[in-house]
């Protein structure tokens, strides 16, 4: 995929997954990236990080402050970005949530349902949102999307229900959710190119090595990524 005239936006783009998705963007040469998040000097902090590594002379980082479960000020990000960049190319879908994982009788009902809320209803949005501003082209009178999406789904949506991920189920429901409605999305829009992307488990903000015991990995085989097995 050449990026050196792509417009790139990523949601979650100020910490973790996002932020380094947003940087490799950079490293291959991107000349245009859009990160979208909750808070601006989480943001800002990332805009710095992003640019201070090595990049094309061109590269335009820019961001703006949205919550995906708010669609107000999603629109109001991707017609910032449409203002800065023009037609935008790729959308990474990487704003996401788990928090506190329980069994379904023990959990607390708001938070279970919030991770839908995020997870399911924030990726909706989220898709909605980038649509109007994203690249197309007219073939034989019929409009045709020229746009990529990329959504950061989890293995764990995938594997059956064992005593390992006990506790995940809201997660777990949500990701497989947003995956299909993602597959749904490729088939509705003609030319739309969309991949649901399983990262593996990474130790970020929503992921750490002292909370699950099953975020491990085997230094022996440092250089491959791994999935929840």
């Amino acid at each position: 995929m050449k990026l050196s005239k792509s417009q790139i936006i990523i949601t979650g783009g100020g910490t973790g997954i996002g932020k380094q998705i947003a940087l490799s963007f950079a490293l291959a040469g991107a000349s245009n990236i859009g990160i979208l998040g909750r808070r601006e000097d989480v943001l800002l902090s990332a805009q710095k990080f992003i640019l201070a590594a090595p990049h094309a002379p061109e590269l335009q980082v820019s961001y703006a402050v949205a919550d995906t479960a708010d669609r107000a000020s999603l629109d109001n990000a991707f017609n910032k970005m449409h203002d800065r960049f023009g037609n935008l190319d790729i959308l990474v879908a990487n704003a996401g949530y788990c928090n506190n994982p329980m069994s379904i009788l023990d959990a607390d009902t708001d938070n279970w349902w919030n991770h839908l809320e995020v997870n399911v209803r924030g990726t909706f949005n989220t898709t909605r949102a980038f649509m109007p501003f994203s690249r197309s082209e007219e073939v034989d009178g019929k409009t045709s999307s020229k746009a990529t999406i990329l959504n950061i789904s989890s293995g764990v949506g995938h594997l059956p229900a064992t005593e390992q991920l006990q506790g995940m189920s809201a997660y777990a429901v949500s990701k497989i959710a947003a995956a299909k409605m993602i597959e749904y999305l490729g088939s509705e829009v003609p030319g739309l190119r969309v991949v649901n992307v399983q990262p593996g488990a990474i130790v970020s903000d929503m992921g750490s090595l002292d909370e699950r015991s099953f975020l491990y990995d085997d230094r022996m085989f440092e250089a491959c990524p791994w999935f929840y097995l």
